[in-house]
């Protein structure tokens, strides 16, 4: 299991200019644009969709651990084919808990 902070992940904005993703009153990260002043720049659009994601990564984590476990304890003595959707699985889990770059 990776060792991420614990809780629900949740987007906040600070106005129209900066964008959160929080768990209580832990800041996990922050957007904020880096070659425009934050003052001539509305949150939305793909910030907006990439805030959500990361919000989600937490819960789409606990997916793939029990996609993987669930294969895992089902397939534990057939033939080590692993379908593509599967294997995606296993190389996202990977990725989140750092033992892979792609």
């Amino acid at each position: 299991m990776a060792d991420f902070t614990k809780g629900e992940w949740r987007v906040i904005t600070n106005g129209n200019t900066l964008m959160a993703i929080v768990v209580t009153n832990r800041n996990i990260c922050s957007f904020q644009p880096l070659f425009e002043s934050p003052f001539n720049r509305q949150v939305g659009g793909e910030d907006e969709a990439n805030a959500n994601l990361i919000a989600a990564a937490p819960d789409m984590y606990d997916a793939l651990e029990a996609i993987i476990a669930k294969r895992t304890e089902s397939h534990e003595t057939e033939a080590a084919y692993i379908p593509p959707e599967i294997e995606l699985a296993y190389k996202a889990k990977a990725k989140a808990e750092g033992k892979s770059n792609s």
